[in-house]
C-alpha cells in the first residue's frame, strides 16, 4: 500500500487583518482549514497550500490543480489548468492574484492567475533572464524561485543557487531593475517585514540554521533553530 501524506494546514486567526480574528481568544486561535493526500512519492506532488493576505481565502495546488476555498464555508472553485505541475503558489497583497511556479510544460514556469476570471497567463512574459552585472550572474527566468511581494506590492523579493550560494533577489513590481542584495551559503523561507523596506528569512551559518530578521543587515537580531 502506497504512503499518504496528508498535509495539515492550520491558521492563526489573530495574524489576520480581520474583525474576525481580533476578537479570537488565545485558546481559539487556530483553526483546522483543509487536509489534502500527496498524490505519490515524488516530491514535486507534494501539496502546496496558503491563506491570502485578508485571511478570507484558502488556496492550494493537487498535482496540475489550483483549487481555491473560503476559510469559513462556501464553495470550492478551480483556476484554469496549464497541464502542468504546480510546485509552489503566493498570494499577491490583494488576495486577489496568484502566482505559482508549475513545471512540466513549456517554459514559463512562473504564472499569474486572476480569481475573478480564473485565469492564468504566464508573469513578466517578456522577461527570460535575471542578471546582475555587479556579481556577474545571468540566470534564467526558471531559475529565479520563492517569489514574494512587500506588503505595498511594489516590490518583489526571490531566490537563486549559484555557484554554490543562495542569491537574494530584489526586483520592481514589473519584474524589471533586478539586483542580488545578499548573497549567503544557504537562505530560505524568505518573508517581508510589515514595514516593506526588509525582509526576513532562515540562514545557514556554521551548519547551524537562525532565522536572521533583517538579512541585508548582517548585524541584526538571529534566532537560533533547533
Amino acid at each position: 500500500m502506497s504512503k499518504k501524506l496528508l498535509l495539515i494546514l492550520f491558521i492563526c486567526l489573530l495574524g489576520c487583518d480581520t474583525k474576525k480574528a481580533q476578537k479570537q481568544t488565545i485558546a481559539t486561535q487556530m483553526q483546522f482549514i483543509k487536509a489534502v493526500k500527496q498524490k505519490g512519492p515524488v516530491a514535486y506532488r507534494d501539496p502546496f497550500g496558503a491563506i491570502s493576505p485578508d485571511g478570507k481565502l484558502f488556496a492550494y495546488s493537487d498535482r496540475k490543480q489550483i483549487l481555491v476555498q473560503q476559510v469559513v464555508g462556501g464553495a470550492t472553485f478551480e483556476l484554469e489548468k496549464h497541464g502542468t505541475f504546480v510546485i509552489t503558489l503566493n498570494w499577491l497583497p490583494n488576495s486577489q492574484h496568484l502566482v505559482t511556479y508549475e513545471i512540466g510544460g513549456e517554459r514559463k514556469f512562473w504564472y499569474i492567475y486572476d480569481l475573478k476570471t480564473k485565469q492564468g497567463t504566464p508573469l513578466w512574459p517578456a522577461k527570460n533572464n535575471f542578471i546582475d552585472e555587479s556579481k556577474s550572474i545571468n540566470l534564467e527566468r526558471a531559475d529565479v524561485r520563492d517569489l514574494t511581494w512587500s506588503l505595498d506590492g511594489k516590490r518583489v523579493a526571490g531566490l537563486s543557487k549559484k555557484n554554490g550560494k543562495t542569491q537574494l533577489w530584489l526586483l520592481d513590481e514589473n519584474g524589471d531593475n533586478e539586483k542580488i542584495v545578499v548573497e549567503k551559503d544557504l537562505i530560505e523561507s524568505i518573508q517581508w517585514n510589515p514595514s516593506s523596506n526588509s525582509f526576513a528569512g532562515i540562514v545557514e551559518e556554521n551548519k547551524n540554521r537562525f532565522i536572521q530578521l533583517n538579512l541585508e543587515d548582517t548585524n541584526s537580531e538571529k534566532i537560533k533553530v533547533d
